[in-house]
């Protein structure tokens, strides 16, 4: 017999019923669901095990504590006064990629060099992965001039302007230096 508060009307098959009901019980499970999701982001995020880094203005100035190298152009640096780190791309170099030949080395001279070490910033601008791009000093040094100097990077140059240290790549070159005593530079890994 079918009541009258029955979702049921005279004449549906019990088909039909269970499929409305299979897809309540459906909905229902999928916001469940989806609530537990955005709490279990919000506590992630809340125990700061975002994997976001921090963002600064392009053109600022500061100082901070290099804490990881990424690469031997790219390092993490903590602002001085606190916070998340802040990912930094050394302005006027490149070095060779991780899977290049010299990738592990640039890497390794360059974390050798400033690891730990506190370092002053000029900001410049952003790149298109959210780094900042800057100028790096250890003890008023300039790192990019360092980094090519030792030969484990380039001169970043751009059409045919050779770069911020063309003349420190030089002297590398001539004197066979990590990335230079490799032979022609490799582009691809």
């Amino acid at each position: 017999m079918i009541f009258a508060s029955s979702p049921m009307k005279s004449g549906a098959s019990s088909y039909q019923f269970n499929s409305v009901l299979d897809g309540i019980t459906r909905l229902l499970w999928v916001q469940s669901f989806l609530k537990a999701m955005a709490v279990f982001a919000l506590a992630w995020l809340a125990a700061g095990c975002s994997v976001a880094q921090a963002r600064v203005p392009a053109r600022a100035t500061w100082q901070g504590v290099v804490t990881y190298v990424v690469d031997g152009d790219t390092v993490r640096v903590r602002p001085a006064g606190g916070g998340k780190p802040v990912s930094v791309r050394v302005e006027g170099i490149d070095a060779p990629e991780i899977c290049q030949s010299g990738g592990a080395s640039s890497r390794d001279a360059l974390k050798r060099r400033v690891l730990g070490q506190r370092v002053a910033v000029q900001g410049r601008a952003h790149d298109d992965y959210g780094r900042l791009v800057a100028r790096l000093a250890l003890n008023g040094e300039d790192l990019g001039a360092w980094m090519v100097t030792q030969g484990q990077a380039w001169s970043y140059h751009y059409r045919t302007h050779p770069g911020p240290y063309a003349v420190q790549q030089s002297r590398a070159e001539a004197a066979g230096r990590g990335v230079f005593a490799r032979g022609p530079r490799c582009c691809a890994c």
